[in-house]
């Protein structure tokens, strides 16, 4: 959707404005009757660019029909994600999902009223955090003398507003996709805003530099704040890039690791991730003969989620007792160690001793990443 919607952008820029194609006409075509002439090249171009855009996606997606059977893979089960059916990613967690058509179309109209009206009335109108954005919003009253300009600046709307059609659906949270619009909200605000000093009249001369230089102030405000204010802290719990690189260690290249942070151990471990299936049966059958499955990596990812709702009586009530170090007897990963020492926030389970052990002492020590680990007995 990402790549889509700014495609759509050019694609009714060059529609809309026939007369950047001039240059690129015969003479002879250039001799036909204006109409004529330039209703053919109306969607010549526009229809050519979108064929050379779909000849260089053709191998994503032919590829993604070979492996995963569908054109687009899995993306289109995003729009599950982060909805009355499926809280989180328990969609990604179950092994073999099912849902009937009727509760998806409803649960995807809920989701699509519910992250619109908030991506309209927050995230929008909040975007860069400045007062840039309020001038960008009113410009659309102003006319430009510009044609070219005032016709991108509605393509732009339209491929805003279909952005937020599709974080709505498929992500939830508008503001991190609609920073990729700042930087022309900002020429647009700008322009605007220049506009009204010169329309208005001051009686005393010093009022025009003082209130460019105020809504100068207030829109930097925020970078400045960002840059100057205190560090954010390290994200852990659950993520502590030492410890996801000593368990990924502790594994071969070829081995997988099942855990509750792929991304994160896939990133810092480089190691081939699987995402914690939501119960332990299913984990018996994914960890089989094809895949290698010799670690398990849980962090309060998973500790930290409502005990009765999700790990008493829940769907990750499997997984309780593994996370209370009560690990089931055909459990095929019996050997264990805690990180950090002395706490319950991680737990890292494989088939054998895979790190070093001191004598006469529970403890083993990875002296590169000075921190210590209790090995479970």
């Amino acid at each position: 959707m990402v790549v889509l919607v700014p495609v759509l952008g050019v694609f009714l820029w060059l529609s809309i404005d026939p007369p950047s194609c001039l240059p690129l006409m015969s003479s002879q075509e250039r001799r036909r009757p204006a109409g004529q002439s330039l209703g053919i090249w109306r969607w010549r171009i526009p229809f050519g660019f979108l064929l050379v855009f779909m000849l260089l996606i053709s191998p994503w997606l032919i590829r993604n029909r070979m492996v995963s059977g569908g054109m687009f893979g899995v993306a289109p089960y995003s729009m599950l994600q982060h909805s009355s059916i499926c809280e989180d990613n328990s969609f990604d967690r179950q092994l073999r999902p099912y849902v009937s058509k009727d509760r998806i179309v409803k649960a995807l109209k809920v989701k699509l009223v519910s992250n619109f009206s908030r991506a309209y009335d927050v995230d929008l109108r909040t975007l860069g955090s400045g007062l840039i954005i309020c001038f960008f919003l009113v410009s659309f009253f102003h006319r430009f003398e510009g044609e070219k300009v005032n016709l991108f600046r509605w393509c732009m709307a339209m491929a805003i507003l279909l952005m937020m059609f599709a974080d709505s659906l498929c992500g939830g949270d508008s503001t991190g996709t609609l920073n990729v619009f700042l930087p022309m909200i900002i020429l647009y605000g700008t322009a605007f805003f220049f506009v009204i000093m010169e329309r208005l009249e001051f009686e005393e001369f010093g009022w025009q530099p003082v209130l460019i230089c105020l809504v100068v102030l207030f829109s930097a405000l925020p970078a400045a704040l960002t840059v100057f204010g205190p560090r954010a802290h390290v994200p852990y719990p659950p993520y502590f890039p030492p410890f996801v690189s000593y368990v990924c260690k502790l594994l071969d290249p070829h081995e997988a690791i099942c855990t509750d942070i792929p991304w994160a151990t896939a990133w810092y471990g480089n190691r081939s991730s699987i995402l914690l299936p939501s119960s332990i049966d299913d984990f018996y059958e994914i960890s089989g003969d094809k895949i290698p499955v010799k670690g398990l990596y849980l962090t309060t990812e998973t500790g930290d989620k409502p005990y009765i709702s999700s790990l008493a009586t829940g769907e990750y009530s499997s997984w309780l007792p593994v996370l209370n170090r009560r690990i089931p007897s055909d459990f095929p990963l019996t050997q264990g160690i805690a990180l950090p020492l002395g706490s319950r926030d991680q737990l890292f389970l494989t088939d054998r001793i895979r790190w070093n052990q001191r004598k006469q002492s529970n403890l083993a020590e990875d002296g590169d990443q000075r921190f210590e680990i209790r090995v479970r007995e």
